[in-house]
């Protein structure tokens, strides 16, 4: 082998090391709970906001009475299920719930890459439905958490509808938790452990029940 082809190899053996060795550090932001989810996990990404936007607020403390739920505990999922919706213009918001819109993309209505939709990032079988893949629409099956989303519902509940997302996610906390009355941060962690499947997945739950609790108590003093 001559030196040509030993120089060129060694070229390519010392930018491929390079590259594997930069990859990690590029993508651990992905992997720090404080920054939401790992793209196409169980999360559509995560809002380090320290205010709850007001149209928001008045959802959560209204579903979050009617279930049993801390109003703060259902800031503190959204913000990590579906922080972009968190960042939508206030009057875009108060429209959409006013008027039962579909915030679409800006509320994480999109296939996240494993079947999860909407501002409480439900899988189609948690929802109730069956159809995997297709737009979330249709009849979920009673007794389902969407069938009890029916509340706000004049027709069947859509997962990508604001309020009737988190009325739904307020009822799987609040039975996850085994029905907690005093919220402790063991109540939280069994609630958040079930909700996401892990506390702490390196890719689709990073650091997941810390980050609910310590954003609970964070958002307590808000609402």
């Amino acid at each position: 082998m001559n030196r040509t082809i030993i120089y060129a190899v060694l070229i390519v053996l010392i930018i491929a090391v390079s590259i594997f060795a930069i990859i990690p550090f590029a993508m651990l932001p992905y992997f720090r709970g404080d920054l939401g989810k790992w793209p196409g996990g169980a999360g559509a990404g995560g809002n380090l906001s320290d205010d709850v936007p007001a149209p928001l607020a008045s959802v959560f403390s209204e579903t979050g009475n009617a279930v049993g739920v801390p109003p703060a505990l259902l800031a503190a999922f959204s913000s990590i299920e579906c922080g972009r919706l968190w960042s939508a213009p206030t009057d875009s918001l108060t429209s959409w719930i006013q008027n039962n819109g579909n915030p679409e993309e800006k509320g994480c209505c999109f296939n996240n890459g494993r079947n999860c939709w909407g501002p409480a990032q439900f899988l189609y079988s948690t929802w109730g439905l069956s159809r995997p893949g297709d737009a979330p629409s249709g009849t979920p099956a009673s007794g389902t958490y969407g069938d009890k989303a029916t509340k706000y519902a004049s027709a069947p509940p859509h997962m990508c509808n604001i309020k009737e997302a988190v009325y739904a996610m307020a009822s799987k906390i609040k039975n996850d938790s085994r029905d907690a009355t005093t919220w402790s941060d063991e109540d939280i962690k069994r609630s958040a452990q079930s909700y996401c499947g892990s506390c702490d997945h390196p890719k689709a739950c990073p650091n997941y029940c810390n980050n609910i609790i310590d954003r609970y108590h964070k958002y307590s003093s808000k609402l």
